[in-house]
């Protein structure tokens, strides 16, 4: 159950969540939106009452840096398998008290299958550690896992190795914990216990966290370094007093009183990251919208302009097709709608590939986008025979005389379809006057190549529309940024009363 004070901030987050749904990013990385809908679905999914007094620690890194090993050495025990015996894209462990073992417990438990893997290990113990706190182990980090262990987790203990402490991914685990708001512990593991070596390496690492803002001050002090030692083979961890240091601090960030504060300082810096990470995602947002409407009107004009062609080849008679009124006059025709429209799209990826915003999308995509759509053709054929009848009935409604017999009709409707694909100029023949009268002759010739103007027009817009597919709407794309703009600063509002 929400509390009342927390429906402000969960209105303003369903805004943005249903917002962040609406439509995915085409033209620039469309992970900062997944990531940001995810983070705040995670915000908004109440945690379970009793589980709530409890703290959760995730235990966060890259593979093979030893998280397992670290688990193992602060449990003394064999909590979660390392190595080779556990491959790194499987089962999460949870370490828990098994006081905690009831009802409620299957609560977190299916939180957790949730939102960080599917596949969760519960290993209970009576270690006093686990009074009033939770330890969860992931393997492997998918582009999922660090963002869902930073909002289910009070605390995380980031494991590194000497060997990977500057990798890149390594850093953005940090930098989603931070956002997050969620208090950090810094393990540097796998030391090379050697004069000089140790000291160079833990040194470095605590300059690169203190350039990143993750530490006051280059303080060696700040990290637990774990030095390369042997294995104890009874647990797959090292000695006790190897993560001595760690498991006194766990100790002290277990008290209730400090694990509240650590919560409520999480929550608010949550929710600061989620107005900020809105407002930088909406101006992205905006500024794909100006990229996928121009590329739009791109698109848009190169058609219009394979419609005009085609339909001043038609009116100046250049059409090479035979009768149009016959069947292969009538295949004839809808190959010319295909062609045009392949035409446009051939206009359409010339200029997109030399576009930024165009050149991405056409380096995601096939080779499709240069050439008309595979069901034009086929599309054209219906546009055509659709025309066909269009006219019939035209024939019909116009005429002067009333019931037309079907003969007349089909011949009239013939001559009519045969007329709008040769030369303006070419006159109907005098008969159609008894019909149509001297000047209804002309008006039902002018209407009958305006309906066939509006079916190449149609082909037209059928293939473009592959092109406003890639890069979505522009409209929604600015519902969106409108309601991240909206709705994201009103939680640093309700944080600051």
């Amino acid at each position: 159950m929400v509390d009342s004070a927390q429906e402000p901030q969960q209105t303003h987050l369903a805004a943005m969540a249903e917002a962040l749904r609406s439509v995915e990013l085409r033209l620039s990385d469309d992970r900062e939106r997944v990531v940001l809908l995810r983070a705040i679905n995670q915000r908004r999914a109440p945690r379970t009452g009793e589980s709530s007094a409890l703290t959760a620690v995730a235990i966060v890194g890259l593979t093979g840096t030893g998280k397992s090993t670290i688990l193992n050495s602060l449990a003394q025990s064999k909590v979660s398998e390392v190595g080779l015996i556990r491959p790194t894209t499987e089962t999460a462990v949870i370490w828990a008290h098994r006081r905690h073992a009831g009802r409620y417990w299957s609560d977190f438990m299916a939180q957790v299958k949730d939102q960080v893997d599917d596949s969760v290990e519960l290993v209970l113990s009576g270690d006093e550690l686990l009074e009033t706190l939770t330890i969860i182990d992931t393997v492997a980090p998918t582009e999922e896992r660090p963002e869902a262990m930073a909002s289910l987790a009070e605390l995380v203990v980031a494991v590194t190795s000497a060997s990977r402490y500057a990798d890149a991914s390594h850093w953005e685990l940090l930098g989603v914990a931070r956002r997050r708001g969620v208090p950090i512990l810094f393990v540097l593991n796998r030391v090379p216990d050697r004069p000089g070596v140790a000291e160079k390496v833990v040194d470095h690492y605590a300059e690169m966290l203190a350039e990143a803002g993750f530490i006051p001050a280059p303080d060696r002090n700040a990290l637990f370094v774990v030095y390369e030692q042997g294995i104890q083979t009874t647990n797959d961890g090292l000695p006790v007093a190897a993560l001595a240091g760690l498991r006194k601090e766990l100790e002290t960030l277990a008290d209730i009183e400090l694990r509240n504060e650590l919560v409520d300082r999480s929550s608010v810096r949550a929710l600061e990251d989620f107005a900020q990470s809105g407002a930088a995602l909406a101006s992205v947002v905006r500024s794909e919208a100006e990229s996928a409407r121009r590329l739009i009107t791109i698109a848009d004009t190169a058609y219009a302009r394979s419609v005009r062609e085609l339909d001043l080849e038609l009116r100046e008679g250049r059409h090479s097709a035979t009768r149009a009124s016959s069947k292969s006059g009538k295949e004839q025709l809808a190959h010319a709608f295909t062609r045009r429209a392949g035409i446009g799209a051939q206009q359409t990826a010339d200029e997109w590939s030399r576009d930024d915003a165009g050149k991405v999308v056409l380096d995601a995509s096939d080779t499709s986008l240069w050439r008309h759509g595979p069901e034009t053709d086929d599309y054209a054929t219906e546009v055509v025979e659709g025309w066909v009848k269009q006219v019939q009935a035209l024939a019909v409604e116009r005429s002067k005389r009333g019931r037309i017999s079907r003969r007349k009709r089909k011949k009239l409707t013939a001559a009519l379809v045969d007329s709008a694909t040769q030369h303006e100029g070419v006159e109907l023949p005098k008969v159609f006057e008894r019909f149509y009268g001297q000047n209804g002759v002309v008006a039902v010739a002018r209407a009958v190549r305006e309906l066939l103007t509006q079916a190449i027009s149609d082909v037209a817009r059928h293939d473009a529309r592959r092109f406003r597919e890639v890069v979505g709407d522009p409209s929604q794309l600015l519902a969106m940024a409108k309601a991240l703009d909206d709705h994201g600063p009103h939680l640093v509002e309700d944080v600051a009363k």
